[in-house]
């Protein structure tokens, strides 16, 4: 024992005499930065359920063709690199043709498919947004449909659409990514979350599309909200609604994913041509997924803030889709400010 002790404070104290090794400083590495390319993955041209017409072709659903077309900014316009428009499979779309010399924004035509945009940032950083559109002149579609290309996520909510008899919500997920993706789906209606009649998970194949049709899991609703989960792989979705009455359309919308719950959220652009209390007009569409709440609108127009009343607030049960009704309001453009205390969409 005296032995083993004496050695440790031997090398105890040897270690303390003897000087440290000095280190130079290491040499620095230069590595070459590939500035990062977010695509933008934008809805596809609206198409029909189905288009068999054989039995009658004077109530042909599709008689003319549909023309769809993305569009796109970029800025800085001084740093523009030419975007770059494909299709999920990595075929080329064409082209977007700049709107002149030295422009900022670009257009091409899409033919069917789901296009994907985006823009390499060869000059530092770079910002663009784009848009898909579809006009089509007539037949069950007739109208025009737009929403805003999305960066692929995780986590999505959708909030518009019905499936009552002649409703139709299309729910499209798009996997621009190269390994697949398994999505999960919660519906909800007027009295709460739905038991879907179908598979509430799906398979989107690397750089596929998958299409549901919600009046085939979740029928008869009037309104409906959607929330859909993604693992393996970061997706963008939209729905496609449309409407018949009888044989007459009624439109058709191209609905991209809102924001996530909050207990703030902000409506841009609400246009209405104007409409009497209690007739048909825009409306707000709001859920609060988990907790009951109150939901208090604050509506401003060009002057400031205009009042309308009924349209204060709205009393929120958890998981029930409400419409706020916003007939009244004259002629023109409009911002909703939702306030609650409970998030909501």
């Amino acid at each position: 024992g005296v032995l083993v002790v004496g050695l440790t404070v031997g090398v105890t104290y040897g270690a303390d005499l003897v000087a440290p090794e000095e280190t130079g400083a290491a040499p620095a590495t230069t590595v070459d930065l590939v500035p990062a390319t977010t695509p933008l993955v934008c809805a596809g041209p609206t198409q029909l359920v189905a288009t068999d017409a054989a039995t009658d072709p004077g109530f042909d659903p599709a008689p003319v063709g549909t023309t769809s077309l993305v569009t796109g900014a970029v800025l800085p316009p001084t740093t523009i690199a030419d975007p770059v428009l494909r299709t999920l499979d990595e075929g080329t779309v064409g082209a977007p043709v700049a709107a002149g010399a030295g422009a900022s924004v670009f257009g091409a035509a899409v033919a069917s498919g789901t296009a994907v945009w985006s823009v390499p940032a060869s000059d530092g950083s770079v910002h663009t947004a784009a848009t898909a559109s579809s006009v089509t002149a007539a037949g069950d579609l007739r109208g025009l449909a737009a929403t805003g290309c999305q960066a692929p996520a995780i986590d999505h909510w959708l909030v518009a659409g019905g499936t009552e008899v002649g409703s139709s919500t299309r729910l499209v997920v798009q996997n621009p990514s190269r390994t697949p993706a398994t999505v999960e789906i919660e519906v909800f209606g007027p009295a709460g979350r739905i038991d879907l009649a179908g598979p509430a998970v799906l398979p989107v194949p690397a750089g596929g599309t998958t299409t549901t049709l919600l009046e085939g899991v979740a029928a008869g609703q009037r309104r409906v909200a959607v929330h859909l989960r993604a693992s393996g792989a970061l997706v963008a979705t939209y729905l496609q609604v449309s409407a018949l009455d009888g044989v007459r359309p009624l439109g058709v919308d191209l609905v991209g994913a809102g924001a996530e719950p909050s207990t703030r959220q902000v409506l841009a652009g609400v246009v209405t041509p104007g409409s009497a209390v209690g007739d048909d007009g825009p409306v707000v569409r709001l859920l609060a997924p988990e907790l009951a709440t109150t939901a208090r609108l604050a509506i401003y127009g060009p002057a400031g803030r205009v009042l309308l009343p009924g349209a204060d607030d709205a009393t929120l049960d958890a998981g029930v889709v409400t419409d706020v009704s916003l007939a009244g309001l004259p002629a023109g453009s409009y911002d909703v400010l939702v306030e609650s205390d409970a998030p909501v969409v």
